[in-house]
């Protein structure tokens, strides 16, 4: 699955899990990165995004891997989560994690490249 991300591409990496613990700081930029992929169109779905990223920021803090909660996310069948949007936030995560981590490049799993 590949995410376009700016001039990135970015490719899930479904058994990536957080390096570490994250602080709450980290936890509300995530969620910003987050919402911006979720096809919210009104307040009803508002309600689900945030009900959604809760859940997410769980499974996260859990130790899940990235494809687990992609995985859970799709299943929840909310208009604002389909299952391509599932897998923008699969990616979105995993670029997050690999900047946390101080590797914004590929760690074998998956692949960051410039876009053409």
């Amino acid at each position: 699955v590949v995410f376009h991300h700016k001039k990135e591409t970015i490719i899930m990496d479904a058994s990536l899990i957080s390096p570490r613990d994250l602080s709450d700081d980290e936890i509300s930029k995530l969620r910003i990165h987050l919402k911006s992929q979720l096809n919210i169109t009104n307040d009803e779905d508002e309600e689900d995004a945030d009900n959604l990223l809760d859940y997410a920021a769980d499974m996260i803090e859990s130790g899940e891997s990235i494809g687990h909660v992609a995985e859970e996310l799709h299943f929840m069948e909310m208009p604002v989560c389909d299952e391509e949007t599932a897998q923008k936030i699969g990616a979105c995560l995993t670029k997050f994690f690999h900047e946390l981590d101080g590797e914004p490049q590929s760690n074998g799993h998956n692949k960051v490249e410039e876009s053409p």
